[in-house]
């Protein structure tokens, strides 16, 4: 080093460096490989919540149910543009506890933001491209960490034309669904049924909700 204490000091550590990098590759790349190889976990009926839009136990403003072609069941929430405000309130009963991701099924004839909140909390934007298909969109916050139960969504949309299908909340955070969408477990109803004879019964009466048939 020729007497220059410094120059050595810098040379040392360059050399520590060069020996350290080789062993902090080899220490780091089995973690690498453990999460690039661990497999999906097959989800179960229980990890999937899911409700139909024209089931909301509340409607304001310019949303109410429609016929829609493709929708499940054949029926959806359409969403008028319009400057009052379109609130969709939909109950969704969550088996098992743990971190969920929601999942609306809709489609648009326009671009249009919806606005989400769960169970009173925090609004999330989510975006909504103009597509004569049906569109599974998720807001911005992708997770919550939900107890089994019941759990209100607020869907809010204003000034553009919607359609809005389904909600699905998902114990994965890696699951994006396709189609109609998956199936959940059945669920006692939570609102009031009024069946085709006009005769109003109670929730325990109207049984379980079979998304596999659509029928109680």
């Amino acid at each position: 080093c020729g007497g220059n204490r410094e120059l050595c000091y810098t040379s040392a550590m360059l050399r520590f460096l060069t020996l350290l990098l080789p062993l902090a590759s080899l220490l780091a790349a089995p973690f690498l490989v453990a999460a690039e190889t661990v497999p999906k976990a097959e989800l179960r009926p229980s990890d999937i919540a899911a409700a139909e839009a024209e089931d909301a136990f509340l409607l304001q403003g310019p949303a109410q149910p429609a016929a829609a072609e493709g929708a499940r069941g054949g029926l959806a929430i359409q969403i008028r543009k319009a400057t009052d405000k379109a609130q969709v309130h939909v109950s969704v009963q969550v088996a098992a506890g743990g971190v969920h991701r929601l999942w609306l099924r809709a489609k648009a004839a326009e671009p249009a933001e919806l606005k989400v909140s769960l169970n009173g909390g925090e609004t999330f934007p989510c975006w909504l491209q103009k597509s004569e298909a049906w569109t599974w969109v998720s807001p911005e916050r992708t997770a919550w960490d939900l107890q089994p139960g019941p759990h209100n969504l607020l869907i809010e949309c204003g000034l553009a034309e919607a359609l809005l299908d389904r909600v699905v909340l998902v114990r994965s955070t890696a699951y994006t669904p396709s189609g109609l969408g998956p199936v959940g477990s059945a669920a006692i109803a939570a609102r009031e049924v009024y069946f085709t004879d006009n005769f109003q019964r109670e929730q325990n009466e109207a049984g379980a909700w079979l998304p596999q048939t659509g029928q109680w």
